[in-house]
């Protein structure tokens, strides 16, 4: 997947599910107190949130590396 098409998909809203170095992760968007946020996680732990799509691409991590980063790297990418 290109950084491009993770920022559309993000401002969008769409549901994004893929594996990185066989591990399998989800960003969804969730309501928090009313304001609309991004929630990021590898399957079955616990999540993150951002408020925006720029904070999400400025600071989802997966380890220490930055999700933005490494985008192209991704597979199994299942876009709802």
């Amino acid at each position: 997947m290109k950084k491009s098409e993770l920022l559309n998909y993000l401002a969008a809203g769409r549901e994004i599910e893929f594996t990185y170095k066989e591990k399998m992760y989800s960003i969804t968007h969730i309501v928090e107190s009313n304001v609309q946020k991004i929630s990021f996680c590898e399957f079955y732990q616990e999540d993150e949130t951002f408020d925006s799509v720029e904070s999400f691409v400025e600071s989802a991590m997966i380890g220490d590396e930055r999700l933005a980063d490494i985008v192209s790297l991704v597979s199994d990418i299942v876009v709802y």
